[in-house]
């Protein structure tokens, strides 16, 4: 974190050498090293990291990204795809693929794994369970995030910066995030008998909806010039965004504040353009999305505040 990236090899390399076969070391290591730029030697522990544990997802996407920065982006693709064939679906692992198929040129192979028309569902809500109306719905929420113990001024490796973040918001007392969880698990519902369907059995994402799952729910508040940067949620199958409160500037059709999916994060080697598909916040409204999807919010400048709240569906075993 101190960008003393040398010296994090050397010590990971002492973890490694403590303890030869254990694949976090390894994968670390890798890390490490590909911060230092020492590439070569960054490949060859990520892939005795999986030969340690083939079912590392972290270190496979990691050796993907490394394989596209040492320009060879057909192996980045192969990596990625001798792990889905033993595991179908994997955020992080569907992500780094999505990023090695656009440096190849594969554009038609883009398109099918990150098809915005099929699996970015916006649902427009007109209010919630127990509330008079939509306004008195966003009111209720708004009030309980900005009093909410958890809401910090999110840390700078955090996606949201210049923002505040809240921890988990399915704790009790849950106020009105009771209502909105009824709202998700309708939308859920909803989405997965869309795109659920036959016609999705050879899609990894489509053919994988968790028959358990978990919900995690917080919160973002952005005001001034806050944004969040492109990122994925590794743990989750689908992910979704919902807006309270929403500054007039982004309505103003300008795309200040909006949120756009397709761009990969900083932390992703990448030089060939990703197509993008951007969708404008409003009160009331719910998009949907695979969580390997990289997302982002358009940077704004305003004095109001932007409110909004991000869930995740998390399968459970």
């Amino acid at each position: 974190m101190q960008g003393r990236a040398d010296e994090s090899a050397a010590l990971y390399g002492r973890a490694v050498s403590l303890s030869p076969g254990d694949p976090a070391a390894l994968g670390d290591l890798g890390m490490a090293l590909r911060d230092a730029g020492r590439l070569m030697e960054a490949a060859s522990s990520f892939e005795r990291a999986i030969a340690a544990d083939p079912d590392y997802a972290e270190a496979t996407s990691n050796f993907a990204d490394t394989l596209l920065r040492l320009d060879q982006p057909r192996d980045s693709v192969a990596v990625c795809d001798a792990y889905l064939a033993r595991h179908p679906y994997h955020a992080s692992v569907l992500a780094a693929k999505s990023v090695a198929l656009n440096e190849c040129g594969d554009l038609a192979a883009v398109a099918e794994l990150v098809n915005f028309d099929r699996f970015v569902t916006p649902i427009h809500h007109e209010g919630a369970p127990g509330f008079r109306d939509l306004d008195a719905f966003n009111t209720a929420l708004a009030e309980h995030i900005l009093d909410h113990p958890s809401l910090v001024v999110a840390p700078t490796s955090n996606a949201t910066q210049l923002g505040k973040h809240s921890g988990e918001l399915t704790v009790k007392p849950k106020g009105p995030i009771a209502a909105f969880e009824s709202l998700v698990r309708r939308a859920f519902d909803t989405y997965t008998n869309q795109v659920c369907g036959d016609v999705g059995l050879d899609h990894p994402f489509a053919a994988n909806p968790p028959r358990r799952w978990g919900l995690n729910v917080w919160a973002i508040v952005l005001e001034g010039e806050g944004y969040q940067l492109p990122h994925i949620h590794r743990a989750a199958w689908l992910s979704g965004v919902y807006y309270a409160r929403v500054p007039e500037i982004v309505r103003d059709g300008s795309r200040a504040g909006w949120i756009e999916f397709g761009r990969p994060g900083p932390e992703y080697h990448w030089a060939a353009e990703p197509k993008t598909r951007a969708f404008q916040p409003n009160p009331g409204l719910m998009v949907l999305f695979p969580s390997y999807m990289f997302h982002e919010t358009i940077p704004f400048e305003s004095s109001e505040t932007r409110i909004s709240i991000a869930f995740d569906i998390v399968p459970e075993v």
